[in-house]
């Protein structure tokens, strides 16, 4: 009895965890776009420089302190940094893409070059954010509720 009740708790708990992975993705690319937005605000000031840019979204994505700390002292690639940081499992290739080519131009580009990478990422991402909770709204409550349906079945099925 416990192991047919054990595994069908198992299910249902594979349904929820994949429902709190939409919502986990949907927050971080939210995360970055409010990043975006306060560093492309940032470029707008003729004197910021590139640290001071990256410091501007540090407060959204703590990724951006650590590489704006580096880029501040050391002179670091912003670019590099986040490679060698990894894409992380909540960012598709595409859009670690647009966010590598951000943080390149803000690296070697000149202040129109990062105005409009800058600009070129927060509406990427604005498409991003859409397609996401648009996913996450269809999505969500299906793998709930094919999780708990599992359960119940694994649950009959072995007991």
């Amino acid at each position: 009895m416990l192991g047919p009740l054990m595994l069908g708790t198992v299910c249902a708990a594979l349904g929820a965890a994949a429902a709190v992975r939409l919502r986990a993705r949907c927050a971080y690319l939210r995360a970055w776009q409010r990043a975006l937005t306060a560093m492309y605000a940032s470029c707008a000031f003729a004197r910021s420089t590139c640290a001071q840019i990256l410091r501007a979204g540090a407060y959204d994505v703590p990724a951006l302190r650590d590489i704006a700390g580096a880029v501040e002292t050391e002179g670091a690639d912003a670019a590099a940094m986040l490679e060698s940081k990894g894409r992380g499992r909540l960012l598709r290739a595409e859009e670690w893409t647009v966010l590598l080519s951000v943080l390149r131009a803000l690296s070697a580009g000149g202040r129109g070059e990062i105005g409009a990478a800058i600009a070129y990422g927060l509406e990427r991402f604005g498409d991003f954010c859409r397609d996401s909770d648009r996913r996450r709204d269809a999505d969500e409550r299906l793998y709930v509720t094919l999780g708990l349906l599992s359960g119940v079945c694994v649950f009959l099925i072995l007991w």
